[in-house]
């Protein structure tokens, strides 16, 4: 790995015509740092870094700063001593003003935006100094302005966008996932939480199921664990929307059943699975919430949904998680569950499969309507299917469940 005369040899051809010399160094240099179990430790201990960094700071050549952009992103992905070496304010400068500047070429706001995803990644120093510089502002700005080729304009059918607005859209969504979440930052949330109307708008109106698996990530983190973000969640209509987006979904699914002899597509349970987390995020923990995702029919549409036959166990346990967190905020949602006919049987049916997330997560919906205090107490039926589950490390399989839940 001879990173030094790779680096002269970008030194050299820099400032003569010969681009094709220093974009092939540079696609070498990601490439070794891809591949090698070293090369990225080894390309910032020889200097590349620091090197790379200049070379971003001083050329003029748009095409240059594309792929140094790409090369930097490759460099730095899932390496903390790097990550944290790229967490100064003028490299942030860079990419803030690439996405204040719409005369970029759109390569350029991808690769700008690939870069800052993978230095906010599991990096708080990041995440503030984002902050603080108004470089989450900016990346709001370009998730709003993309979001418009989403959006129907007066009574207009919605068009379809380009392959790149949406590539970009997915893009910056993904750097304010990293932005808010992993670790939780709360300024950020609450930052991020002011564009929660146009993105429950892009949730109910567009068509694409990887938009609303982004959108279902964005939200469920920003969210999560923060009063302020669930609160103004609901005061968007975000539960409406939510129950208008899941009973589309769930309706589709029936229809699936029923037109093509019990078989379901991947389509629908993907996007069933995307509304849970936020479904799940925006009640946790939060009584008012879990009252309204009762009051506006969820609960009942989840119940309904777990009862089919081969519905994935996964999209299950998902299910079956967020009602027990549904109780855990609200005793009284308890009834949506202890009033479902058959119930226990269904319980039951679930502790004897051989899937050990689902029947921990049936132990923990058992578990707290046991423990919340209501009418429903004296039921035996759920006391004799605690007792009949099988034993087991339940707080330890609900820990992982949970934060797997949360943390998509």
């Amino acid at each position: 790995m001879d990173f030094k005369n790779l680096m002269s040899c970008i030194h050299c051809h820099g400032d003569s015509d010969r681009d094709e010399i220093v974009l092939e160094t540079l696609k070498t240099i990601a490439d070794i740092c891809s591949h090698e179990s070293c090369g990225k430790d080894a390309f910032r201990e020889a200097g590349g870094l620091d090197f790379l960094i200049e070379f971003l700071l001083m050329t003029d050549n748009t095409t240059f700063l594309e792929h140094t952009l790409k090369t930097l992103a490759f460099v730095v992905d899932e390496n903390v001593h790097s990550q944290m070496l790229m967490s100064k304010k003028p490299v942030f400068d860079v990419i803030q003003t690439i996405l204040q500047r719409q005369t970029f070429p759109l390569e350029v706001w991808k690769n700008a935006l690939l870069l800052i995803s993978t230095i906010l990644y599991h990096n708080s120093t990041a995440q503030s100094l984002a902050l603080e510089i108004g470089l989450i502002q900016d990346l709001m700005n370009v998730y709003e302005n993309c979001a418009q080729s989403f959006l129907p304009r007066c009574s207009a059918i919605i068009s379809t966008p380009d392959r790149f607005t949406v590539d970009l859209w997915l893009s910056t969504n993904s750097a304010l996932c990293f932005a808010v979440n992993n670790p939780q930052n709360e300024k950020n949330q609450e930052m991020c939480m002011n564009i929660f109307p146009v993105s429950l708008k892009i949730m109910e109106f567009s068509p694409n199921t990887i938009i609303m698996n982004s959108i279902s990530s964005f939200l469920s983190l920003t969210i999560s664990n923060n009063g302020k973000c669930q609160d103004y969640f609901s005061s968007c209509d975000g539960f409406l929307i939510l129950k208008r987006c899941f009973q589309k979904f769930c309706d589709a699914l029936f229809l699936d059943l029923k037109l093509c002899n019990n078989v379901i597509g991947k389509e629908n349970p993907q996007a069933i699975s995307s509304l849970i987390a936020i479904i799940s995020a925006a009640l946790l923990s939060h009584e008012k919430n879990a009252v309204l995702s009762g009051k506006l029919g969820i609960l009942s549409m989840m119940i309904k949904l777990i009862f089919v036959e081969n519905l994935d166990c996964q999209l299950k346990t998902k299910i079956i998680l967020c009602l027990g967190h549904s109780i855990d905020a609200c005793c009284d949602n308890k009834s949506y569950v202890l009033e479902t006919e058959n119930f226990d049987m269904f319980l039951k049916k679930n502790f004897c499969l051989d899937d050990a997330e689902l029947s921990s997560a049936c132990k923990y919906l058992v578990h707290v309507c046991l423990i919340n205090k209501g009418s429903f107490d004296a039921d035996g039926n759920f006391t004799e299917h605690l007792n009949f589950a099988p034993p087991g490390s339940i707080k330890e399989k609900l820990h992982k469940l949970v934060h797997r839940e949360e943390i998509p």
